[in-house]
């Protein structure tokens, strides 16, 4: 099973047209995108798994089979998985909301985290 990371990356890919991945942090997705399809140019297989991803983005097992061609490709050139990473952390950190959305972005480790939009009433912790 592909480490967390990289099934985040694979799930955000294959849902990239879903409302979460909109503004400044789309470009970052599509260069994601262009990333993956020039490295898997050579890879029929793992070419498949990113078509298949992005059109069925709420069947796990392509979001999986995505997730391991990733994977697999980073595990083979440090280099590209240190440009995925990078990529994907300009995707995580430049996305906007629109429209009364909302976006929250937490970084680093944190025993306990309250993210929150609208509250109306009290708040007790």
């Amino acid at each position: 099973m592909p480490d967390e990371l990289i099934m985040t990356i694979a799930a955000a890919l294959a849902a990239r047209g879903a409302d979460a991945l909109v503004g400044g942090g789309q470009s970052a997705i599509q260069a994601l995108v262009r990333l993956l399809r020039g490295r898997f140019a050579r890879r029929p297989d793992a070419a498949a798994a990113l078509e298949a991803a992005e059109e069925n983005s709420n069947d796990e097992s392509a979001v999986t089979a995505l997730a391991e061609a990733i994977e697999s490709e980073a595990a083979s050139d440090p280099a590209f998985a240190e440009q995925l990473r990078r990529l994907w952390a300009e995707a995580s950190t430049h996305s906007t909301a629109s429209g009364g959305g909302v976006v929250n972005n937490l970084s680093g480790t944190a025993e306990k985290a309250v993210q929150a939009r609208d509250i109306r009433g009290d708040v007790n912790f």
